[in-house]
């Protein structure tokens, strides 16, 4: 943290002019100081995503997706957006399971038959 103190006129420049994507909220916690620095509005945009969470948590299903994905959507609310979301894990899955995965996906975004 104490290089991001240092050198936070020059993390601040930077940070305007450029996005992060991480994949884990944790990841971005240490950020934090740098992009309330650099970019207040990005703080203000995290505060109000998390009082929406907080509202209205999401659901959550932890399990083998090429197996849940197909039941999930068919039980899920017609006006819902269902979000897949995966770990990192993936990467590491043999070839057959990541396409199993994906087909399993493409399915529930055909329109029935």
């Amino acid at each position: 943290m104490s290089f991001c103190h240092r050198h936070a006129a020059q993390l601040g420049a930077l940070l305007a002019t450029r996005s992060t994507q991480t994949n884990e909220v944790n990841r971005c916690a240490a950020l934090l100081p740098a992009l309330a620095h650099a970019a207040p509005w990005r703080v203000q945009r995290l505060r109000a995503a998390l009082a929406i969470a907080r509202e209205q948590p999401p659901r959550i299903v932890r399990g083998d997706g090429r197996v849940l994905i197909g039941k999930l959507a068919a039980n899920g609310d017609a006006q819902a957006h269902p979000v897949v979301w995966h770990s990192l894990v993936l990467a590491y899955t043999y070839e057959s399971e990541q396409r199993a995965l994906t087909s399993a996906i493409d399915a529930v975004g055909r329109p029935p038959t």
